[in-house]
């Protein structure tokens, strides 16, 4: 009989309201195909100064307010910020949305709370304690854990595909395949292409030229020079382009922009643009197994110099 892995989520209903959250059941170890630091839950104690309890909905409870933390805390619209806040009438539980905003100090963060359903002496407290400040309150950062997860762990998949060799370990290929998205990511040029910035960076750093050329392809050694003679760089260059893009949030360039980017009711659209992108490669890809890509340079370098002699 073959062994059945239980699952290591379950569903964290909210209490009051009807959002749920998946959290893990156990770390144990971490594989190289998970995200890191996607399951740990940032907690402390901060300052919570209540701005507005906003008007009912459907007769349960909204409001804004802002958290202030002693170490900054990754803000992603996602993550699910418990509070617990207390008051005349006793301890209350809080569950939102923390998000950033324009004006606010570091260690600043706003959050808005999903609709609760909570007991009117509450909600008569919340609205006296409007303006007020609740020091050393503890609060809680659950990241929300969807199909962005899985895009990773495709990202990690494309990178031993495509640059793991008898020469190159998956670990360090990995490295490589971070470092670049991060160094592209801090160069970010929103009017030219993520291949066309790939093929300027690969071209000007002899380091990303060397780890991430294309004879990470074969098994034999090879030179990563001689590599660009057998595949069209600019096919290359979309190729990392796009494994790029699999990880989350490490740039603007990512499919998702962090670990819960996904439509709650149709997660499975997150995988429309990469299977696209991939599909385009593919096609492109045919034409390599029937060509002489290094007999059409030549005649095109021919074609090249005959023209450039005319001119003259």
């Amino acid at each position: 009989m073959q062994n059945v892995r239980s699952i290591q989520a379950f569903a964290l209903p909210v209490e009051s309201s009807d959002l749920k959250y998946f959290i893990r059941t156990r770390q144990g170890g971490v594989p190289i195909y998970r995200p890191e630091n996607m399951s740990l839950a940032a907690q402390g104690s901060g300052s919570v100064r209540i701005r507005t309890v906003l008007p009912p909905d459907d007769g349960r409870t909204l409001l804004e307010a802002t958290l202030v933390m002693a170490e900054g805390v990754t803000i992603s619209p996602h993550d699910l910020l418990w509070v617990r806040l207390p008051l005349p009438v006793g301890r209350v539980d809080l569950y939102g949305h923390l998000y950033s905003e324009d004006g606010l100090t570091q260690g600043e963060a706003r959050f808005r709370t999903v609709a609760q359903t909570l007991a009117p002496d509450v909600v008569n407290a919340l609205r006296a304690a409007e303006g007020l400040s609740f020091p050393k309150a503890p609060f809680e950062v659950v990241p929300l854990l969807s199909t962005p997860c899985d895009l990773y762990a495709l990202g990690v998949l494309a990178v031993r595909t495509f640059l793991v060799n008898p020469q190159t370990t998956l670990a360090v290929a990995l490295d490589d395949v971070l470092s670049l998205a991060r160094r592209l990511a801090a160069e970010y040029k929103p009017e030219v292409p993520l291949a066309a910035r790939i093929d300027e960076l690969l071209n000007n750093d002899p380091r990303f030229a060397k780890s991430l050329a294309p004879n990470r392809l074969v098994q034999e050694p090879l030179e990563a020079m001689a590599a660009f003679e057998l595949l069209p760089p600019e096919m290359w260059y979309h190729t990392l382009a796009t494994i790029v893009r699999f990880f989350p949030g490490i740039g603007p360039d990512s499919y998702c922009q962090d670990y819960g980017d996904a439509p709650a009711l149709a997660l499975e659209v997150i995988f429309n643009k990469p299977l696209e992108e991939l599909e385009g490669l593919l096609i492109r890809s045919r034409s390599l197994i029937v060509i002489d890509w290094s007999a059409n340079r030549e005649v095109h370098s021919a074609i090249r110099d005959v023209i450039d002699r005319h001119r003259v």
